[in-house]
């Protein structure tokens, strides 16, 4: 149960004396931000006024940020930019900055969240201009790689023009903040025009073929005189949605007359979407691919996530068949082959990964020799074949934020040693994160591991990860899956993917509350994101974090030696 107060997405959770902000995700944005079906977190107060000022600025940055994504899904990716568009994102940013910055300003502030707005604001441009005068563009890599993609573009990070227009976006960033610093001291600061015309213009789109070369009805015809009815009844956004699925059922079979389709092509197009990757959980270079090259690059990496049962029903086969079943109705073809199509799902349907349970953390621990045979194989990065599950398992991090850690990334505040997840290659807002070192960890070493790093000039915490693609760990999760099975990890449920579960299964039994357990483990969005807010403080989080605990779990081995 919630209480729900005047204020638009503003609710509070029953048990709980903080208010929470909600909001429901767009139709047209499900399938990116899949499986979410709206955003929730804690706004981190109990007081009303204060909990309202911060949803009016969570509204503000939440339709800035679906505006950019549907800018990003209607482009053509390119691998390409010019030294002339480099300047107008550069001059977009500060103009993006300035304008979300006068909006929230606009809706006015009471004087405790003027305060914390302030200090945040302070704290951003520091680092900035830090950042700025030692050259490191790593600070903004991340931000503008979410900005390339949104504007349809996608530049290796190692390039040099990606380097070089990293370090004008920061300079950017750095004479925005500068402009919102004097707006704080009061002085009357413009916000500057949005560059003229489109960022990047967009490519010509391809006619819309609706008949086929003797001038039969095609599917893409019948789904064009489907939308032009549907638009009556329904958005915009939902005919969009649908056609994303009909694209795909094209790209797999061709454009077929529709009479044509029959319930083989219906099915080889489920099974096929069954099979298909999760888009948004890709590398970026990867989001261009048609479904044979998805497919494709499924068979080569298992362990992708997957489109799940329940969405290849309701959206791959669900509009497809709304299609062909209008058409039936219709008199355009005969009968809907996609009737009677759907997968029977189980109320009761098994999890696509499992969590680790107690004995297979101690078959794993007591027996892989990875950690009890100081085995370190070179596929398995070294050091890394130890301390990344140990890491995973008391962190509840995805593999790929553990594999980019570097020794500056582990610190120590007011007593507390954690992980700088903000500055460690998290690609999403709600991914940035600080997170406490737990003890166990420190009992088992892992502090004199991280010494032993820096003594060796610092850097990655893991240098002998190896990949190809762009992520540190992508080999290593392959690699993984082939050791645990061969030392007795038989389940294919249960993967790498899996500590994090069982750290979250950890969480919830220890009695960390969901609010901090999101904190953790990244998924609820910090206050309000990168610009306004960073969440719960330090030393809440240690206490939070130190209540991890698996009852029944043996490390004995792993223990450093006395002495």
């Amino acid at each position: 149960m919630e209480t729900m107060a005047k204020c638009p997405g503003v609710r509070r959770r029953k048990g709980t004396t903080h208010w929470w902000f909600r909001r429901r995700i767009p139709q047209d944005l499900l399938d990116h931000y899949h499986p979410k079906k709206e955003i929730a977190f804690s706004l981190e107060t109990s007081d009303y006024r204060n909990a309202c000022e911060k949803a009016r600025m969570e509204f503000v940055r939440l339709d800035q940020e679906f505006t950019e994504v549907r800018a990003k899904l209607a482009a053509e990716i390119r691998t390409e930019i010019s030294d002339v568009e480099m300047d107008r994102l550069a001059m977009m940013l500060e103009h993006s900055m300035l304008r979300a910055d006068e909006e929230i300003r606009l809706a006015g502030s009471d004087d405790t969240t003027y305060e914390w707005w302030e200090q945040k604001h302070q704290e951003r441009l520091t680092r900035y201009k830090r950042a700025l005068a030692r050259g490191d563009v790593g600070v903004v890599a991340d931000m503008l790689e979410d900005w390339l993609i949104n504007h349809g573009i996608s530049l290796e990070r190692e390039s040099e023009r990606f380097k070089e227009l990293a370090y004008r976006f920061l300079k950017a960033a750095v004479v925005a903040s500068e402009k919102q610093g004097k707006r704080f001291q009061g002085d009357v600061v413009n916000t500057p025009a949005r560059p003229a015309g489109e960022l990047f213009p967009a490519a010509t789109p391809s006619p819309v073929q609706t008949a086929t070369d003797d001038c039969r009805l095609a599917f893409s015809g019948l789904f064009e005189k489907w939308a032009a009815e549907k638009r009556v009844t329904r958005s915009e956004n939902t005919v969009q949605d649908f056609g994303v699925y009909v694209h795909r059922f094209i790209e797999l079979h061709g454009d077929l007359p529709v009479e044509q389709i029959t319930k083989a092509h219906v099915r080889d197009y489920r099974d096929a979407m069954l099979k298909l990757p999760v888009i948004n959980q890709l590398p970026h270079h990867y989001r261009t691919f048609n479904v044979q090259q998805l497919l494709e690059l499924s068979d080569k990496q298992p362990d992708l996530q997957r489109l799940s049962p329940k969405t290849v029903n309701e959206k791959a086969l669900g509009a497809v068949g709304a299609v062909l079943k209008w058409g039936a109705k219709n008199g355009y073809l005969d009968s809907n082959p996609a009737a009677d199509m759907k997968i029977s799902l189980s109320k009761s349907a098994p999890k696509a990964r499992l969590p680790y349970s107690i004995d297979d953390l101690n078959m794993i621990f007591g027996s892989f020799p990875v950690f009890t045979a100081g085995e370190r194989p070179k596929a398995g990065g070294g050091e890394a074949a130890k301390w990344l599950p140990l890491l995973a398992l008391f962190t509840g991090a995805r593999l790929q934020e553990l594999g980019r850690l570097t020794t500056e990334d582990v610190k120590e505040e007011r007593g507390v040693i954690f992980f700088d997840m903000v500055d460690a290659g998290t690609k999403t807002a709600n991914a940035r994160r600080t997170v406490p070192v737990h003890p166990e960890l420190v009992r088992l070493g892992f502090m004199e591991y991280v010494d032993v790093r820096r003594r060796e000039g610092g850097g990655a915490l893991f240098p002998a990860l190896q990949s190809a693609q762009d992520s540190p760990t992508e080999n290593f999760t392959k690699w993984w899956g082939r050791y645990a099975r061969k030392h007795g990890m038989t389940d294919p449920k249960k993967v790498f993917h899996s500590f994090r579960h069982t750290a979250k299964d950890g969480f919830r039994n220890s009695g960390v509350p969901k609010e901090y357990r999101d904190l953790l483990q990244g998924h609820a969005l910090p206050g309000a994101g990168e610009l306004y807010g960073e969440g719960a403080s330090l030393e809440v989080l240690a206490r939070e974090m130190g209540k991890l605990c698996y009852p029944g779990l043996d490390l004995g081995r792993l223990a450093p030696a006395a002495g």
